[in-house]
């Protein structure tokens, strides 16, 4: 599964708590695309080893919007962000483990 990782490039429009993660906990960095190309690399090296052993990938760096209505910080979900990406999940592995899922139970899941 990748990561989902974006605050918006213009890091001046994040909430106070978004500087506050970059600039204590993830090594005092002063580029914010450092910590961006990091997350690039890693999403790149999970899609390239799912694809060597032939194993599905569940894409949450896409599918969960890059906004303070979604994030607490730059990596962590709220609440809303980690209800969608419980349905995003969840619908993704009924494929894997061939159970059926009703729509209502995923949309149950991202709200």
């Amino acid at each position: 599964m990748t990561m989902s990782d974006r605050w918006p490039e213009d890091l001046a429009s994040a909430p106070s708590n978004i500087h506050d993660f970059i600039n204590r906990k993830v090594f005092a960095i002063d580029d914010y695309s450092v910590f961006t190309d990091g997350f690039d690399r890693m999403n790149d090296t999970v899609r390239q080893t799912a694809a060597k052993f032939d194993v599905p990938v569940i894409e949450l760096a896409s599918a969960i919007p890059p906004s303070v209505d979604f994030m607490f910080d730059a990596i962590h979900f709220n609440e809303a962000g980690s209800r969608m990406a419980a349905g995003v999940i969840a619908e993704e592995l009924c494929d894997v483990v061939k159970t059926d899922l009703s729509p209502s139970d995923v949309g149950r899941l991202k709200k």
